[in-house]
Protein backbone atom coordinates (compact mmCIF):
# COMPACT_ATOMS: atom_id res chain seq x y z
CA UNK A 1 0.00 0.00 0.00
CA UNK A 2 1.16 3.53 -0.28
CA UNK A 3 -0.91 4.90 2.76
CA UNK A 4 2.47 6.67 5.06
CA UNK A 5 0.76 5.37 8.27
CA UNK A 6 3.37 6.84 10.84
CA UNK A 7 1.51 6.53 13.80
CA UNK A 8 2.03 4.08 16.73
CA UNK A 9 -0.83 1.75 16.49
CA UNK A 10 -1.58 -0.79 14.46
CA UNK A 11 -5.03 -0.87 13.55
CA UNK A 12 -4.46 1.82 10.52
CA UNK A 13 -1.60 -0.37 9.04
CA UNK A 14 -4.33 -3.80 8.96
CA UNK A 15 -6.80 -0.92 7.36
CA UNK A 16 -4.09 0.21 4.86
CA UNK A 17 -3.56 -3.72 3.56
CA UNK A 18 -7.45 -4.58 3.88
CA UNK A 19 -7.94 -1.44 1.28
CA UNK A 20 -5.12 -2.32 -0.83
CA UNK A 21 -6.56 -6.16 -1.27
CA UNK A 22 -10.38 -4.64 -1.77
CA UNK A 23 -9.32 -2.58 -4.72
CA UNK A 24 -10.27 -4.38 -7.95
CA UNK A 25 -7.07 -6.10 -9.32
CA UNK A 26 -4.57 -5.54 -6.78
CA UNK A 27 -6.28 -7.75 -4.00
CA UNK A 28 -6.82 -10.31 -7.27
CA UNK A 29 -3.49 -9.98 -8.23
CA UNK A 30 -2.25 -10.71 -4.66
CA UNK A 31 -4.65 -13.54 -3.83
CA UNK A 32 -3.83 -15.58 -7.17
CA UNK A 33 -0.22 -15.53 -7.65
CA UNK A 34 2.69 -16.65 -5.30
CA UNK A 35 4.60 -13.88 -4.47
CA UNK A 36 7.29 -12.86 -1.38
CA UNK A 37 6.55 -8.89 -0.29
CA UNK A 38 8.84 -6.57 1.31
CA UNK A 39 7.77 -3.72 2.54
CA UNK A 40 9.69 -0.46 1.24
CA UNK A 41 9.26 3.65 2.78
CA UNK A 42 5.40 4.05 1.74
CA UNK A 43 4.02 1.22 3.49
CA UNK A 44 7.06 1.08 6.03
CA UNK A 45 6.77 4.61 8.16
CA UNK A 46 5.89 6.87 5.04
CA UNK A 47 8.20 8.41 2.31
CA UNK A 48 12.00 8.22 2.54
CA UNK A 49 11.04 6.95 6.02
CA UNK A 50 14.17 6.00 8.24
CA UNK A 51 13.28 2.71 11.22
CA UNK A 52 16.27 3.58 13.06
CA UNK A 53 15.56 7.08 13.98
CA UNK A 54 14.73 6.92 17.71
CA UNK A 55 11.53 9.10 16.62
CA UNK A 56 10.17 5.70 15.19
CA UNK A 57 11.34 3.12 17.15
CA UNK A 58 7.60 2.07 18.60
CA UNK A 59 6.20 3.10 15.13
CA UNK A 60 8.50 0.55 13.04
CA UNK A 61 7.39 -2.29 15.89
CA UNK A 62 3.83 -1.54 15.27
CA UNK A 63 4.44 -1.79 11.38
CA UNK A 64 6.67 -5.32 11.95
CA UNK A 65 3.50 -6.71 13.89
CA UNK A 66 0.92 -5.67 11.02
CA UNK A 67 3.29 -7.26 8.17
CA UNK A 68 3.90 -10.54 10.88
CA UNK A 69 0.03 -10.67 11.32
CA UNK A 70 -1.02 -9.93 7.74
CA UNK A 71 1.27 -10.96 5.14
CA UNK A 72 1.85 -14.50 4.45
CA UNK A 73 5.88 -14.89 4.38
CA UNK A 74 8.48 -17.82 5.25
CA UNK A 75 10.01 -17.26 8.55
CA UNK A 76 11.43 -14.05 9.56
CA UNK A 77 15.47 -14.43 10.49
CA UNK A 78 14.53 -12.41 13.60
CA UNK A 79 11.56 -12.46 15.82
CA UNK A 80 12.28 -8.75 17.12
CA UNK A 81 13.70 -6.91 14.16
CA UNK A 82 12.97 -6.39 10.78
CA UNK A 83 11.11 -8.40 8.36
CA UNK A 84 14.08 -10.17 6.27
CA UNK A 85 14.18 -13.38 4.82
CA UNK A 86 14.90 -16.11 3.10
CA UNK A 87 13.63 -19.58 1.34
CA UNK A 88 14.85 -21.89 -1.55
CA UNK A 89 13.80 -23.20 -4.45
CA UNK A 90 15.90 -26.09 -6.32
CA UNK A 91 18.93 -24.78 -6.24
CA UNK A 92 18.10 -20.79 -6.42
CA UNK A 93 18.48 -19.14 -3.01
CA UNK A 94 16.09 -15.98 -2.44
CA UNK A 95 16.91 -13.28 -0.11
CA UNK A 96 14.47 -10.77 1.02
CA UNK A 97 16.42 -7.52 2.80
CA UNK A 98 14.43 -4.95 4.81
CA UNK A 99 16.03 -1.65 3.93
CA UNK A 100 13.89 0.79 6.08
CA UNK A 101 13.57 -0.68 9.66
CA UNK A 102 17.29 -0.53 11.31
CA UNK A 103 17.84 2.11 8.55
CA UNK A 104 20.28 4.95 10.55
CA UNK A 105 19.03 8.52 8.96
CA UNK A 106 20.28 9.84 6.06
CA UNK A 107 21.23 13.24 7.06
CA UNK A 108 24.29 12.41 8.92
CA UNK A 109 27.28 13.80 7.53
CA UNK A 110 29.23 11.24 4.74
CA UNK A 111 28.32 7.96 4.29
CA UNK A 112 30.43 6.08 6.94
CA UNK A 113 28.94 4.54 9.89
CA UNK A 114 25.56 5.16 8.58
CA UNK A 115 23.59 1.90 7.86
CA UNK A 116 20.63 0.42 5.68
CA UNK A 117 20.78 -3.31 7.53
CA UNK A 118 21.54 -2.29 10.96
CA UNK A 119 23.96 -5.03 12.28
CA UNK A 120 22.28 -8.28 12.96
CA UNK A 121 20.81 -8.02 9.14
CA UNK A 122 24.11 -7.57 7.55
CA UNK A 123 25.69 -10.67 9.48
CA UNK A 124 22.51 -12.30 8.49
CA UNK A 125 22.75 -11.37 4.70
CA UNK A 126 26.85 -12.02 4.81
CA UNK A 127 26.13 -15.36 5.85
CA UNK A 128 23.46 -16.33 3.28
CA UNK A 129 25.17 -14.94 0.27
CA UNK A 130 28.51 -17.33 1.42
CA UNK A 131 25.71 -20.24 2.23
CA UNK A 132 24.13 -19.77 -1.17
CA UNK A 133 27.85 -19.21 -3.35
CA UNK A 134 27.66 -22.79 -4.53
CA UNK A 135 24.11 -22.60 -5.81
CA UNK A 136 23.05 -22.05 -9.65
CA UNK A 137 21.49 -17.95 -8.44
CA UNK A 138 21.29 -16.15 -5.44
CA UNK A 139 18.38 -13.59 -6.33
CA UNK A 140 18.57 -10.79 -3.93
CA UNK A 141 15.18 -8.63 -3.57
CA UNK A 142 16.56 -5.17 -2.34
CA UNK A 143 13.60 -2.63 -2.41
CA UNK A 144 15.94 0.95 -3.03
CA UNK A 145 18.31 1.50 -6.11
CA UNK A 146 22.00 0.01 -5.15
CA UNK A 147 23.49 2.20 -8.19
CA UNK A 148 24.22 5.85 -7.70
CA UNK A 149 27.20 8.02 -7.07
CA UNK A 150 27.96 8.28 -3.43
CA UNK A 151 25.88 11.08 -1.72
CA UNK A 152 25.10 11.18 1.92
CA UNK A 153 21.96 12.81 1.80
CA UNK A 154 20.37 10.28 -0.58
CA UNK A 155 17.38 7.60 0.61
CA UNK A 156 18.98 4.69 -1.56
CA UNK A 157 22.58 3.18 -1.41
CA UNK A 158 24.35 5.78 -2.89
CA UNK A 159 24.11 7.87 0.80
CA UNK A 160 25.23 4.56 2.65
CA UNK A 161 27.90 3.85 0.71
CA UNK A 162 30.71 2.92 3.19
CA UNK A 163 28.55 0.08 3.99
CA UNK A 164 27.02 -0.56 0.50
CA UNK A 165 31.19 -0.94 -0.23
CA UNK A 166 31.34 -3.55 2.61
CA UNK A 167 28.99 -5.74 0.95
CA UNK A 168 30.83 -5.60 -2.65
CA UNK A 169 34.03 -6.36 -1.03
CA UNK A 170 31.86 -9.35 0.92
CA UNK A 171 31.30 -10.82 -2.38
CA UNK A 172 35.12 -10.38 -3.88
CA UNK A 173 36.77 -11.38 -0.87
CA UNK A 174 34.39 -14.93 -1.25
CA UNK A 175 33.89 -15.32 -4.40
CA UNK A 176 30.47 -14.97 -4.62
CA UNK A 177 29.46 -14.61 -8.71
CA UNK A 178 26.29 -16.22 -9.04
CA UNK A 179 23.93 -13.10 -7.25
CA UNK A 180 20.96 -11.39 -8.97
CA UNK A 181 19.80 -8.01 -7.04
CA UNK A 182 16.43 -6.87 -7.85
CA UNK A 183 14.49 -4.06 -6.88
CA UNK A 184 11.71 -1.54 -7.26
CA UNK A 185 9.40 0.61 -5.02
Amino acid sequence: HYKNVDDESLEPRLEAYDDTLRREGIGDLFRTLPLAYCWDDHDFLGNNSEGGESDHQNARRFARDAYDLYVPHYPLASSTEGIYQSFQLGRVLFLLTDTRYSKSPRSGSGTSGKTILGVNQKTWLKSQLTRGKDLDLIVWANSIPWIGADDPGEDFWAGYATERAELCQHLVDNDIRNVCMISGE
